[in-house]
């Protein structure tokens, strides 16, 4: 009787796994896509691979299936399905993507157990950061004509001439225009991420490493008007063709890796760091 009981629940987290793996195939095949497309969000393709990763740092080695709510969970994953279904026919497919995650916490509680589930609310949590958010794309122009404003006038106090025009930075022989691309919104999507994996990872008390999550946009910002500034002053001293050519190519890169490093001081400054003993 026992083992007619274990197999009705094995199969009924099978049909479970089967049941979502066919409901959120289209909203799955959706985030590939725009992980490829979408350059505010090409760290996306990363966040699966380091949330499974976490997931087997943090796994508790105690709690198995056996203490999992079956009705609980199952009635979830059927909800969660549902909404994603109904999303996906109206073509919502942000939200679909919102639906899933949630699906499959509730398929880590039917498979694993609530306390394992808890165990790895992190890694759960963090495929949130995956999922392009539709309004994102709309915040580049307003983040470019800031980028450029706060470009001309530091760029000014070094002793040249510059003043922005929308997004537009005129120098007396050269001109920039802060695209979409440079706005600062790349840098501000993955340093984002790249700053709560950061403070959950990193040692210390709760209240700095929230400090430090929430100190991670304004520092992917900075980084990026840094960058701009640098750029300008290339501009003025080489011209434009120098300034758009190899040094914008790799200082994209540079200004990212100085964004972290800055990340990574601060959060000594806040007295975090070392690697937590339980990773």
């Amino acid at each position: 009787m026992h083992d007619k009981k274990g197999i009705a629940h094995w199969t009924l987290r099978l049909l479970a796994v089967v049941l979502l793996a066919m409901v959120f195939s289209d909203t799955i095949r959706w985030l590939i896509k725009n992980w490829f497309a979408n350059s505010y969000y090409s760290h996306g393709l990363l966040v699966p691979f380091i949330s499974g990763l976490l997931a087997y740092r943090l796994w508790p080695r105690k709690a198995g299936p056996e203490n999992s709510p079956l009705s609980l969970s199952m009635g979830a994953i059927c909800l969660a399905a549902s909404l994603g279904l109904a999303l996906l026919i109206r073509g919502n497919h942000w939200v679909s993507s919102i639906a899933l995650i949630t699906a499959i916490a509730s398929l880590a509680i039917l498979l694993f157990g609530t306390a394992t589930a808890l165990a790895l609310w992190f890694p759960l949590a963090m495929l949130l950061l995956m999922v392009p958010l539709p309004f994102v794309p709309s915040l580049a122009g307003p983040l470019a004509r800031q980028a450029a404003l706060a470009t001309a006038s530091i760029t000014s106090s070094f002793g040249v001439a510059a003043v922005s025009d929308g997004a537009r930075i005129e120098l007396a022989g050269a001109a920039l225009e802060v695209g979409a691309p440079c706005s600062g919104l790349n840098s501000l999507a993955a340093l984002t991420t790249l700053g709560a994996l950061v403070a959950f990872c990193i040692e210390g008390e709760w209240l700095p490493r929230l400090l430090l999550f929430l100190l991670s946009a304004p520092i992917a910002l900075a980084s990026n008007i840094v960058r701009l500034v640098l750029l300008a002053l290339v501009a003025d001293r080489f011209g434009s063709e120098a300034a758009l050519g190899y040094y914008h190519d790799w200082s994209g890169m540079v200004l990212f890796g100085f964004a972290l490093l800055l990340l990574l001081t601060l959060s000594r400054v806040l007295g975090c760091h070392g690697l937590r003993r339980d990773l």
